[in-house]
This record gives structure tokens, sequence and C-alpha cells, in this order.
């Protein structure tokens, strides 16, 4: 487990600093969960945060947004908007 925790936070920090050099204050966390959609929103509501960005995936046949059952809780129990954007 520790070390799919270090990959992901590999992936995060690498995505976060994006935002850092713009001036944007970064928060990030990575971490394995029996509740991960609730793990989701909690950092957002602990630290007031001003927005959640969450990626989504491209259905190949229909072209459109696939919002997954987790983007889904965060979006309707985010205490802030929530941006859902298109991964690569």
């Amino acid at each position: 487990m520790t070390r799919r925790i270090r990959i992901g936070e590999r992936l995060v920090d690498r995505e976060a600093e994006l935002g850092r050099r713009i001036g944007a204050t970064v928060m990030t966390t990575v971490g394995l969960s029996s509740n991960p959609d609730a793990e989701l929103v909690n950092p957002a509501v602990r630290s007031d945060a001003d927005a959640i960005f969450a990626g989504s995936t491209m259905r190949p046949a229909s072209r459109r947004a696939f919002l997954g059952p987790r983007v889904e809780y965060v979006v309707q129990n985010a205490p802030c908007p929530v941006a859902v954007v298109r991964s690569l």
C-alpha cells in the first residue's frame, strides 16, 4: 500500500506544481479509504477550500464526459464550486 501512495503522491504533486507556478495555493491529499467519497469532500470542508478540481474520462463511443460515482458525490456534496476537467 505504501508504494501505491508514493506513486499517487508523485503524480498529484506533479500536477499541483502547475497551480503553484501560477500563484495558487494548492492542497493535495493521497490516501486509501473505506469511504473515498467523503475523503474527497472532507479536506475541502476542513480547509475552507475555494474550489475542488476533479478529473473525468471521456466515453470513447459518445465522446461525452463520464462522471463516475465519486465525482458525482463530490459535485453534490462539496462546500465549494467543483470543476470537472477531462483527464488526458
